[in-house]
């Protein structure tokens, strides 16, 4: 699932656990970044932040609703 994450105003797009261990597995990324990527994401559950699902969106309708969420 990937998801928009605003902390503290400030936006970023991400994704869940299972899904950035995956991408980042195909990536040939190390275990180490693996993990320093994940801590991040348990990071994120501890602040002030908005998160919305656009695993199922196109990047034409992920632009407009992270538009009409900033207006």
């Amino acid at each position: 699932m990937k998801e928009l994450i605003i902390v503290n105003g400030t936006m970023g797009v991400g994704k869940s656990s299972s899904a950035l261990r995956q991408r980042m597995q195909e990536d040939h990324r190390t275990e180490e970044q693996i993990n320093r990527s994940l801590e991040r994401i348990r990071t994120y559950a501890g602040m002030h932040s908005h998160t919305v699902d656009t695993s199922e969106m196109g990047l034409d309708e992920a632009v407009l609703l992270i538009k009409n969420r900033l207006l």
